[in-house]
């Protein structure tokens, strides 16, 4: 199973990133998943936490701008997943819809932590119930965002997904003031955990270049820490 991330500038103007999303549906080749970010859609900062604007730019489940993705995707045989803000019978999510191969069902999981959303939001900035995992050639893929893989108290199904999954797909776009804290963090999930976890997240090199950072970790430690310059995709084997 062959397992591409792309790493693009980011953009919080939703036309732009389906743009990208479009674009890199009709130029790939030969890989059987591509995984975006949490909240890539419209920006992962793009909330202001003020409800009635940010709902103005949160999508439908079905609406056009999915649906043009899923159509796109129909004669590819690849799966792709990526990240958005939903409005879901009023309420906005952070969510992570996965079309599968050829744009076949997949999921749509919305994020279970509340820790997705600042303190001061309302009541209409909500969360899901499940953790999701989807199946590609032989191999079975956790996905999890952000929050979700720090929050104790839903731990239990990460574990529960572990006796399930081949790797786990973490992406935590969340800026941290203090990276070696965070990644202290990060590694004591790992420990527990019998499958690698695979964390896509960005950092800025040498204070001037934005780049994505992919890490590797397995039963507490980094096995690999790659760094992947934007334009350029990450691809792993599994």
């Amino acid at each position: 199973m062959i397992l591409k991330i792309p790493v693009v500038l980011k953009s919080n103007i939703p036309e732009e990133n389906i743009k990208r999303v479009l674009e890199e549906i009709e130029n790939t080749e030969d890989v059987d998943l591509i995984l975006y970010e949490e909240g890539f859609l419209q920006g992962y900062d793009s909330m202001s936490f003020d409800y009635k604007e940010d709902v103005k730019s949160t999508l439908f489940e079905n609406s056009k701008e999915i649906v043009t993705i899923k159509k796109a995707l129909s004669n590819k045989n690849f799966a792709l997943g990526f990240g958005y803000y939903e409005n879901y019978k009023g309420g906005i999510y952070s969510s992570y819809m996965l079309m599968g191969t050829g744009g076949e069902e997949g999921f749509n999981y919305r994020s279970l932590s509340p820790k997705w959303k600042a303190e001061r939001a309302c009541a209409d900035y909500r969360e899901g119930e499940k953790l999701y995992s989807y199946g590609v050639k032989d191999k079975e893929i956790g996905i999890v965002l952000g929050e979700d893989f720090l929050d104790e108290e839903i731990l239990p199904q990460i574990v529960d997904m572990d006796a399930k999954v081949d790797l786990f797909y973490w992406s935590h776009s969340k800026e941290f003031a203090d990276s070696q804290k965070a990644e202290s963090e990060y590694l004591k999930v790992s420990e527990i955990l019998d499958k690698p976890v695979l964390l896509f997240t960005r950092i800025m090199e040498d204070g001037t270049s934005l780049k994505g950072r992919i890490q590797l970790m397995l039963h507490g430690k980094v096995i690999k820490d790659d760094m992947v310059d934007l334009g350029e995709s990450y691809i792993m084997g599994l």
